[in-house]
């Protein structure tokens, strides 16, 4: 089952934590699309990976590549020009949001990383 959720605004904030003496960088993601912020917590906490998936989405967008998929241990994601699929391992259904915005997270995501 797919479920578009496309119509809402995709919400997000930046935040560090203390850790063991270690600075651990996150974000949160409002509902519905907070299984987005699992993004943060996995090797895409990693500015190389960031840089990397950000070039790849913009291809996506730009139409040099038709689709990109790419995801972490339990959530798959399957980018096209407008839409992102969403395939969380832990949900029944695959949601939707347009690939413009999860490229504008991760940007945002990007600048907080190298401050």
């Amino acid at each position: 089952m797919v479920q578009d959720f496309n119509t809402y605004p995709l919400k997000y904030s930046f935040e560090s934590r203390e850790v063991n003496g270690r600075v651990i960088r996150l974000f949160k993601v409002e509902a519905p699309y907070e299984t987005l912020g699992n993004i943060s917590i996995s090797h895409f906490a990693r500015l190389e990976y960031v840089v990397e998936l950000i070039a790849d989405l913009e291809q996506v967008l730009a139409g040099t590549l038709d689709t990109y998929p790419w995801g972490y241990d339990f959530c798959s994601y399957f980018s096209e020009a407008d839409f992102t699929y969403i395939d969380d391992d832990l949900d029944e259904c695959v949601r939707t949001i347009p690939t413009a915005d999860i490229v504008q997270l991760l940007r945002d995501w990007l600048v907080y990383l190298q401050q």
